[in-house]
């Protein structure tokens, strides 16, 4: 199984988007801004390390959310599913758009992948942080010692 982590806008965020002066809000300033840089994808040559920052950035701050469990083991596989189907090989758990660049993908022994331009760019965090609760969040345990940290949760309880 391919877990598919995606950065996704609540319907309270979108709206407040629409409004003028949005950028007062710096929680979600932030949350456009990497969005926006990881859309864009790895376009500027030579700033690999960045766009990977970037997205662990993202992980840091708890953008990401598992929107779907994907039925195979193959980043490849996993990418054709998430974009033609067939949709019984996808299993929603909130609002998912087609995998695209800046989506991050977990393999079912842990390593984080981020879809880049032209194939997938492993990140560097440690693998071997992540535990994956019952809840669906993938929270960093670091040495063993829970925190709240580098939180990824299921979207099935956002609008």
């Amino acid at each position: 199984m391919v877990r598919l982590l995606q950065i996704n806008y609540t319907d309270e965020e979108r709206c407040k988007l629409k409004m003028s002066n949005w950028e007062k809000d710096t929680d979600l300033a932030t949350k456009r801004e990497i969005y926006t840089d990881l859309i864009m994808g790895n376009m500027r040559k030579g700033k690999e390390d960045a766009f990977k920052k970037l997205a662990e950035k993202g992980i840091e701050k708890g953008l990401f959310y598992n929107v779907a469990d994907i039925e195979t083991d193959s980043l490849d596989e996993a990418f054709e599913i998430g974009n033609l189907g067939p949709e019984e090989k996808i299993k929603r758990k909130g609002r998912m758009h087609s995998i695209s660049v800046g989506d991050i993908l977990i393999k079912g022994d842990g390593s984080i992948y981020l879809v880049d331009n032209f194939g997938f760019t492993k990140l560097a965090t440690n693998p071997h942080n992540f535990m994956v609760a019952e809840s669906g969040k993938i929270v960093n345990v670091g040495d063993n010692v829970l925190t709240s940290k580098y939180i990824v949760e299921d979207m099935s309880h956002r609008k």
